[in-house]
């Protein structure tokens, strides 16, 4: 029955999740180190697109053109990538929220749980169009926070520069 798993499980490109999360855990740390002050909140939100982007960039499927001819569909593939990797990244966000707030306790500014799934929604929807571009799932995930920073630095608010930080 879960014979769809494993291979699923194997096909799917870990590397740039676990990259992102250590390169966002190390840019905290060494934000911690040259100073004590907490990052602001647009350091926070790349740092959490940058985790959420590798997330989507994961689900994408090379072999989807040469598996087209087989019984399951490209759509279903989609769906069990995005099932089995949504564990990992959810660990992988988890877990650089914790080091910002291991490192900068009560003055870490993050995103809520609502917030940020909101957004890793979006890089699923993201990645469900892209079908086989991971890559521009994952350009649109960093494309939408870049937008929303370049929006904060010309006076709009949080609220409409960045919808997805309740």
């Amino acid at each position: 029955m879960n014979a769809w798993l494993r291979p699923t499980f194997t096909s799917i490109r870990w590397a740039p999740l676990g990259v992102a999360m250590c390169a966002a855990a190390g840019v905290l740390t060494l934000t911690r180190i040259g100073s004590p002050a907490s990052p602001g909140g647009a350091v926070t939100a790349v740092l959490l697109a940058v985790v959420i982007a590798a997330a989507a960039y994961a689900v994408g499927d090379p072999a989807g053109e040469l598996l087209e001819p087989l019984p399951t569909r490209g759509q279903r593939r989609l769906a069990r990538r995005i099932g089995v990797a949504a564990g990992p990244a959810l660990i992988a966000v988890g877990a650089t929220a914790g080091v910002g707030s291991a490192l900068y306790g009560s003055a870490w500014s993050a995103p809520g749980a609502p917030a940020l799934s909101v957004l890793a929604g979006c890089a699923a929807c993201a990645a469900v169009a892209a079908h086989r571009h991971a890559d521009a799932a994952a350009i649109a995930v960093l494309g939408w926070v870049t937008a929303g920073l370049a929006l904060t630095e010309l006076g709009a608010p949080r609220g409409v520069a960045f919808p997805w930080w309740i």
